[in-house]
């Protein structure tokens, strides 16, 4: 009978063995988070429920999407203008306001970015706004495509505004990809990412740096100047 003889790894090389069987478990875990979908519950079923935003549930995330508001509605741009023109007595928006906001500024640009040597093809579409009491929850669905396969991941975070460095930012407080939580900094990367995706007019950035309160209150953005 032969012998087969194989060297035992020290310390280090059995440390290394093990820190390669868990990243690669950890990346196969993370994948299968980021595709698996996640809950779209029914309009009657969201209005019944008093949970809101990224809601975990057995282990089931839940995305509400915002109302994107009605395209001929032209309310949006009293309170736009109001905004531009930092009128003292401050404005209020609702997230059908930013989403109409959104559609117009950001809806004839090329969201879709190709890698034609790995035949990979991913589309987003426009983030959408949802305020809920006092947070704000923002939205964002990719369409994925390499050759046969197709796939939809959306992509939400949800958190409040804060005032750093003298000017309100937002603040996530938890973001998801899939069904996948991002926590701290990598959270943090992916919203800094996607807010990159979308640049802010010069006008609207110069009125929103005049900003002196911004407050989420009963499902609206309230600033004054």
């Amino acid at each position: 009978m032969r012998n087969f003889e194989h060297p035992v790894p020290g310390f280090f090389g059995l440390l290394l063995q093990i820190l390669s069987g868990a990243v690669f478990g950890l990346m196969i875990a993370v994948v299968y988070l980021v595709l698996k979908p996640v809950h779209l519950p029914d309009a009657k079923a969201a209005a019944k429920d008093d949970k809101k935003g990224a809601s975990v549930n057995r282990n089931v995330v839940e995305y509400r999407p915002g109302n994107p508001g009605n395209p001929s509605g032209q309310q949006w741009r009293l309170r736009e203008r109001a905004f531009l023109e930092r009128m003292p007595a401050g404005v209020a928006l609702g997230e059908q306001d930013l989403n109409r906001w959104v559609a117009s500024t950001y809806g004839s640009a090329e969201r879709t970015f190709k890698l034609e040597s790995y035949g990979l093809e991913v589309t987003a579409e426009l983030p959408l706004f949802r305020l809920d009491g006092t947070a704000m929850q923002v939205g964002l669905e990719y369409s994925i495509k390499l050759g046969e396969f197709e796939k939809k991941i959306i992509a939400q975070t949800r958190g409040s505004l804060e005032k750093a460095d003298g000017q309100h930012g937002f603040q996530p407080a938890s973001v998801h990809l899939g069904s996948c939580p991002l926590p701290g900094r990598a959270g943090e990367w992916l919203v800094a990412k996607l807010s990159a995706a979308y640049p802010v007019p010069e006008n609207v950035a110069a009125s929103w740096k005049a900003v002196t309160s911004a407050k989420l209150e009963q499902s609206q953005l309230r600033l004054s100047f």
